[in-house]
């Protein structure tokens, strides 16, 4: 029996690799268990800060991923050229790449918590149980984003989404909350359902779950040294598409967008805007660009369709709400729209200016929320843009930030998007796509509408005589500083981020055995 048993293939596990996921599901298993042991023994900051500590040492973690992987030092594990790493029986592939998105999350998870805290607190809500979910949301976006298989891809967005779930709907007090929950909810479970019916389509057709495989498939299939059913395949990718294209908000995927993030708490969707969207594009870029690549021109038509329509519906429907919220909903799908005109030139230079885009844009989006959470008061309702008022006079440095945060967004020069939409515009003006550049170049002119809309609100509009005065906590502070700083750093000086993004983009081949 030894001997049998002394057979049996065990399939390779490099744990340094998986150490970034493990250490931020680990983080939220450890917080659940000290938390059910000590109860309200523990003070009131603890949850919060052992989530901070957890993501610095995911983002530590990161780093020295990246520098190892740069120096070449992985020579005693399996590896690709592009230094990183295979683990998991070929199920992880972590190379910078997937650290790029790593950091990204873990980053987006520290800021979501500096705004969260008071929230927390003023509305007394369960604020360990919010930390936990929202530990191991990032844990399932981290998966996606190294993910080389569809089924382990399936199950990092499930994790990723169920604790977004919750999230939303956390607020027992407001109904709005509740009914938000429920529509992402259901609209969530369908769209898993086309994910999943489009997985086991892409099985049928190529006969395996692997990406590498898929695209090595793909390749022979071509000069017909292996057999791929087409119209399964065909199908099977186009029900990926739409199963990502409701993670990351793309028309007409979109219409859950504006309605859940009016209900869910507000630092819930400060991390829906950052981090559920920046891992969902982060998967759709993973198993297009590097299993379906040889299929560019087949799946390019359609990510034209949800770019032009993301930009429009995005940039017009923006223009006529009346509650931040949905105006800052409307705003994330055509930020959705302009990140997809980067992918749509991935042969080039775009999948670089997608990863540029996305650590700009989840940067603006925090902030813009965080000042959301801040103006929305007790109870979480003074969303409306009447409540802005006259900031400028209440608040003068929130004010200032807030319409930093816009004109970045809107891509005004010397801000980090301004940078964010010359790169995706500028990848598809290299690939000849020019009328998607014409419309990329006139969404950002009717969006700038948008956000002047509301810098005039709060410069010019004088505010209520009972309008109470704001409390900025030193956590939403923090926070907005933070993101106030990082836009203008990149905006003035972008190339670090930039490089950055390029060696993320340069190591997009999946790492093979």
């Amino acid at each position: 029996m030894a001997a049998v048993f002394g057979q049996i293939a065990t399939p390779h596990m490099d744990w340094l690799g998986l150490a970034p996921h493990m250490v931020m599901a680990g983080g939220a298993v450890l917080l659940l268990t000290i938390v059910s042991l000590a109860g309200r023994r523990l003070p009131a900051w603890f949850a919060g800060a052992w989530t901070v500590a957890t993501s610095l040492a995911v983002i530590g973690l990161g780093f020295a991923l990246w520098m190892r992987f740069d120096h070449g030092a992985w020579a005693p594990y399996e590896a690709s050229d592009d230094g990183g790493l295979l683990t998991a029986a070929g199920a992880i592939g972590v190379g910078r790449f997937a650290v790029f998105v790593i950091v990204l999350l873990a980053a987006v998870v520290v800021l979501t918590v500096l705004v969260a805290d008071d929230f927390l607190r003023r509305e007394k809500l369960d604020g360990p149980a919010v930390y936990v979910l929202l530990m191991l949301s990032a844990a399932g976006g981290m998966t996606m984003s190294a993910a080389n298989n569809l089924i382990v891809m399936f199950l990092g967005l499930e994790i990723l989404s169920l604790a977004v779930y919750v999230l939303v709907a956390m607020h027992l007090r407001r109904s709005s909350s509740q009914e938000a929950g429920i529509k992402y909810f259901v609209l969530g479970a369908f769209a898993s359902a086309f994910f999943l019916y489009g997985i086991a389509l892409i099985y049928g057709g190529t006969g395996s779950l692997n990406l590498t495989e898929i695209s090595l498939l793909l390749t022979e299939s071509s000069t017909g040294a292996a057999t791929v059913d087409k119209g399964l395949f065909y199908v099977g990718m186009a029900m990926l598409l739409v199963g990502f294209g409701f993670k990351v908000a793309a028309v007409p995927f979109h219409a859950w967008t504006p309605d859940v993030y009016q209900g869910a708490p507000s630092p819930v969707v400060v991390y829906m805007a950052a981090g559920v969207k920046a891992a969902g594009f982060a998967a759709l870029t993973r198993v297009f660009m590097a299993a379906f690549v040889q299929h560019y021109d087949d799946w390019q038509p359609a990510v034209f369709g949800l770019a032009v329509a993301s930009l429009a519906v995005g940039s017009l429907m923006g223009i006529v709400q009346g509650d931040i919220k949905r105006i800052l909903a409307y705003s994330s799908i055509s930020h959705a729209g302009f990140i997809l005109v980067g992918m749509h030139g991935a042969l080039g230079r775009g999948l670089a200016s997608v990863m540029f885009y996305l650590a700009a844009y989840a940067a603006m989006a925090i902030g813009s929320f965080a000042v959301v959470t801040v103006v929305s008061g007790p109870g979480d309702e003074n969303t409306d843009i009447a409540s802005l008022r006259g900031l400028a006079v209440r608040r003068p440095m929130l004010a200032g930030a807030f319409t930093l945060l816009l004109l970045s967004q809107a891509g005004i020069p010397f801000t980090v998007g301004f940078w964010a939409k010359f790169e995706v515009i500028s990848a598809a003006a290299d690939n000849s796509f020019f009328e998607l550049t014409v419309i990329a170049m006139l969404a950002t002119v009717v969006a700038a509408f948008l956000y002047l809309r509301i810098v005039v609100v709060m410069y010019l509009d004088p505010p209520d005589a009972d309008t109470p005065r704001l409390q900025v906590s030193v956590g939403p502070a923090t926070a907005i500083a933070i993101v106030v700083l990082f836009t203008l750093a990149f905006g003035i000086y972008p190339e670090p981020l930039l490089n950055l993004a390029d060696d993320a983009f340069s190591a997009m081949n999946l790492i093979t055995q």
